[in-house]
């Protein structure tokens, strides 16, 4: 059974639950323990819900800050005892989002190969109409059209790439040397002045990724960050840092820009949401997911007034993740 189950009794404790609200909650081991004590939000709202309150359900945090949500049942028992149900909303989260990514991949397949093709003779037309001396005007539409070819094609990539991002092959990358290799290639290939972009000095640490997959979830951090900062000395800083948990390690990703907006916040991992006109919408939402397929995760920092995401992963296994399912940022 996936969901919690608590059967509370009269002056609101607990008198007995399965193994999944024990996990949910971190319940003691005693045998009566008031709810209260152990998840105040959760019996606050079984009072109002007792009191006459017309709540069909409540979203609260449990252990670990799992984010759960409860419904309360009455019982047929004369001693008044009340059902609670416990939902996981991070696993009913996953479910739609897997059901929205078979429904992406199901598009891609029929429609890639139909796009591409009219795609390469629009793009070729075009060419070929350069070749020839037109006038200004002539000039100016057929760079709108090679533009906006070149736009679709970038589409067409990135949603193939949705479908290949469980192809994560695992090893354990020194963070320190693959961050510096990146940095003095990102900067070459973009051009820019030394320290636009720049490292913070780390001591020595490991992360367990696919090269392929962190070398393009940092790419479309930082060309994220850079489009959105002002392009100054330091505007954007990448900040390997060792979590005290054990065993995980995380990848800060800042810019000087003004950060995303609060409207934006709960949408910036949205597939095709995008606040940039040549903007695919799919960047930051690639790799979220591909720091899912590597067992790590992509968020965007809490109330951070600049541009901050965290890439968070493990530098202690290589076993592949079970599951595939995730997050990410700016």
């Amino acid at each position: 059974m996936q969901d919690g189950v608590l059967i509370i009794e009269r002056g609101g404790f607990i008198g007995r639950h399965n193994p999944v609200a024990f996990e949910m909650l971190g319940l003691p081991d005693d045998e009566r323990v008031l709810l209260e004590n152990c998840a105040p939000t959760l019996a606050a709202a079984l009072a109002a819900w007792q009191a006459g309150d017309n709540l069909e359900a409540v979203e609260f945090f449990g252990r670990d800050n799992c984010e759960l949500q409860a419904r309360f049942e009455r019982t047929a028992s004369s001693d008044g005892e009340v059902l609670i149900f416990l939902e996981d909303v991070g696993r009913i989260k996953e479910h739609a989002q897997q059901l929205k990514l078979a429904s992406l991949g199901r598009l891609t397949a029929s429609i890639a190969h139909e796009i591409r093709n009219p795609l390469s003779a629009i793009s070729h037309a075009g060419e070929l109409l350069r070749e020839e001396r037109r006038g200004e005007i002539q000039s100016r539409l057929l760079n709108i059209l090679n533009d906006n070819v070149a736009r679709l094609d970038r589409i067409v990539k990135d949603v193939l790439e949705v479908g290949r991002q469980n192809r994560a092959q695992l090893e354990l990358l020194s963070l320190d040397e693959f961050c510096r290799d990146f940095v003095a290639h990102f900067v070459s290939a973009e051009g820019l002045l030394p320290g636009i972009v720049s490292l913070k000095p780390v001591p020595a640490m490991q992360i367990c990724f696919d090269r392929s997959h962190l070398h393009q979830v940092l790419w479309n951090l930082v060309s994220n960050a850079l489009r959105h900062s002002t392009r100054g000395q330091g505007a954007v800083r990448i900040e390997p840092i060792l979590a005290n948990e054990a065993g995980r390690v995380e990848l800060h990703v800042l810019d000087d820009g003004a950060g995303v907006a609060l409207e934006d916040r709960q949408q910036i991992f949205e597939p095709f949401f995008t606040t940039h006109h040549q903007g695919t919408g799919l960047g930051l939402f690639i790799a979220r997911e591909l720091c899912v397929a590597n067992g790590a995760s992509l968020e965007l920092a809490m109330a951070a007034s600049c541009g901050h995401f965290i890439l968070a992963g493990r530098s202690d296994t290589c076993l592949m993740p079970e599951a595939n399912d995730g997050r990410v940022g700016n």
